[in-house]
């Protein structure tokens, strides 16, 4: 599978561990976590939610990941 260069995975994983959170509780695609896969606009809008946060929040975090 072809790794993405939007490193949401990195993100995503240490939101879940902060909320004590399996990939299933959340009905995560492991692909996600892994970068080999982009998450569409609605997926974004429903993690953010499921960590009760805004998406341009998400998209935030997702953007500092970025710069490191």
């Amino acid at each position: 599978m072809k790794k993405f260069n939007f490193p949401i995975g990195e993100v995503l994983k240490r939101l879940r561990n902060e909320h004590n959170l399996t990939q299933e509780e959340l009905s995560l695609n492991c692909n996600l976590e892994r970068n080999k896969q982009e998450p569409g606009h609605g997926t974004i809008f429903s993690i953010a939610k499921a960590f009760n946060m805004e998406a341009s929040e998400l998209i935030k975090e997702i953007e500092k990941n970025m710069k490191n």
